[in-house]
């Protein structure tokens, strides 16, 4: 107990010297640069008006999930699902998942019926709609769970609710793709770059400015240098660089210990 009033007192003070009023390392964020926007854009562009796939890759810590939460919240609630499949996770399991976010039957059914459910949702609207199935960490998908997916794009022409789907993954989610062969589906390949550190210097300053930070009350925590040596640290992994730049911050604003003579 004491441990953790002791870290709420930390964290308490370490806000309050730089004068925010929330974590700025935990808060949902999106940042708009380094082109991130426009990828944003991009994606919510064909997400209404091409029946197709779009692959979002990008290392690790580079921000997928991130931009996965931001596209979602550009589209309509009843017309997407958001998942993050495990790693072991059957294609079962993640059709099922599907299913249910789109309040169509799931429980017990086969992969093959849960498939014909979606394939049956997706061709059977009565008037002009979208559902969007978004896929973070989608390397975790199996070959058989990728090739029911894809197969759903398939016949989409005469459909009056168009389908789209939308993976976040690893670089090597492409070549997994492409070896599947599903005739008619049409894939954009995207890339998510990770910052550099000039980058990350603009990414840490919004962060911090979005959390209540005024610049010219306070020092301006992370510079270039500061930048530089993080990159260095984390790999440009953005968990980690929020790891490290909290801990930067908290060590900041400790009490300094009277130099000895």
């Amino acid at each position: 107990m004491e441990d953790i009033s002791r870290d709420t007192e930390v964290l308490q003070d370490y806000l309050g010297f730089f004068g925010l009023d929330q974590e700025p390392f935990d808060a949902d964020l999106f940042y708009g640069g380094a082109e991130r926007q426009a990828l944003l854009d991009q994606l919510n562009h064909l997400c209404h008006f091409s029946a197709s796939l779009a692959v979002v890759m990008g290392a690790e810590g580079s921000g997928k999930s991130a931009l996965s939460r931001a596209l979602a919240e550009t589209i309509a609630v009843d017309q997407y699902c958001l998942i993050a499949p495990g790693f072991m996770e059957s294609c079962g399991q993640v059709l099922a998942s599907i299913a249910r976010a789109f309040d169509l039957p799931s429980e017990g059914g086969t992969p093959g019926q849960l498939l014909s459910e979606l394939r049956h949702f997706s061709q059977s609207a009565e008037e002009e709609s979208s559902a969007v199935i978004l896929i973070d960490d989608a390397q975790n998908l199996d070959d058989e769970t990728l090739a029911a997916l894809l197969s759903l794009l398939q016949g989409q022409e005469a459909s009056l609710r168009h389908l789209h789907l939308v993976f976040f993954g690893a670089p090597e989610l492409i070549s997994r793709l492409d070896a599947i062969e599903v005739s008619d589906v049409l894939i954009h390949d995207l890339y998510l770059d990770s910052l550099d550190p000039v980058q990350l210097e603009s990414y840490l300053g919004f962060r911090m400015l979005e959390s209540g930070f005024v610049e010219g009350i306070h020092v301006t925590p992370f510079d270039l240098p500061k930048c530089e040596l993080l990159v260095q640290q984390c790999g440009a992994n953005l968990s980690l660089v929020h790891q490290a730049a909290k801990e930067s911050l908290i060590n900041a604003s400790l009490p300094k210990s009277p130099a000895r003579s």
